[in-house]
């Protein structure tokens, strides 16, 4: 019962009185900028991440210093856009994205448009992620034998019925017979020779 409850909150269940809108979305309002004091913000967070979990790893790859994807949406953007909202409307930030993601009804929308510092506000996506439907196959490959197949654990793939089917595959090396048995049921869609600038 409670999560039931806390969405119909947090997505401003509660617009005017009480009653129920229908007219809610959900919202990414994006930011012009990082807001001000960049430079003494990027100074505080490279201190800051010297004693993060990610230090050793950002170090390795030769990230020194903070950018201005380690800084979250400037607070003061994220409230003004907050406070022309019904409590509780703000979803989440992200730094990547400059943006807040807000529950909002579209009569909002076109005030938060007109916030000197909003850049642009869009729908939120909905994943379209399909989980595959599990179809062991059956059978052998006489072209490849069981004990290699389990070597890479094709076999459990197979078994999660993930066959490839519909995938295109790039591969670059220094040539292929192309009437060998293996590529008898491959398409080979195209091909090009970058030694002799041929196909």
């Amino acid at each position: 019962m409670k999560p039931i409850i806390l969405i119909l909150i947090v997505c401003g269940y509660v617009i005017a009185g009480g009653q129920p809108s229908d007219n809610i979305g959900v919202w990414w309002v994006f930011f012009t900028d990082r807001g001000p004091g960049i430079e003494y913000r990027l100074t505080f967070k490279s201190l800051e991440l010297i004693d993060s979990p990610s230090f050793d790893r950002r170090i390795s790859v030769g990230l020194f210093e903070a950018d201005e994807l380690d800084l979250d949406p400037w607070i003061d953007y994220v409230a003004n856009v907050a406070n022309l909202l019904p409590s509780g409307s703000v979803r989440t930030t992200s730094r990547y994205l400059n943006a807040v993601s807000v529950c909002a009804a579209a009569d909002d929308l076109d005030r938060i448009r007109n916030l000197p510092f909003v850049d642009r506000v869009s729908p939120t996506s909905v994943s379209t992620f399909q989980p595959p439907v599990f179809q062991p196959i059956t059978g052998t490959m006489p072209e490849l034998t069981s004990f290699q197949l389990s070597q890479i654990h094709l076999d459990d793939l197979h078994e999660r019925g993930w066959t490839g089917q519909g995938i295109v595959i790039g591969v670059l090396d220094t040539g292929f017979n192309l009437t060998h048995t293996v590529f008898r049921q491959i398409d080979v869609i195209l091909q090009y020779d970058f030694i002799n600038d041929d196909s």
